[in-house]
């Protein structure tokens, strides 16, 4: 694959990930603060968009790992 062709596509992709991963880091400490404040819906809310968070970062990783 010509990566100077794709060149603007793997820079946005990069930046999902780094996006990704910072809102995974983030719905982690919610959740924690949540928990602690006893807000245990809150609690599960933070942990499961964490989750997702994480499967984006983990999609973004696998196409990057491709065009490579």
């Amino acid at each position: 694959m010509d990566h100077t062709k794709i060149k603007e596509t793997l820079k946005n992709l990069r930046a999902a990930l780094t996006d990704e991963l910072k809102g995974h880091n983030f719905y982690i400490k919610a959740a924690e603060i949540a928990k602690s404040d006893g807000v245990n819906e809150a609690a599960e809310f933070f942990r499961n968009a964490a989750k997702v968070e994480k499967g984006h970062a983990n999609e973004v990783e696998e196409i990057l790992k491709k065009l490579r």
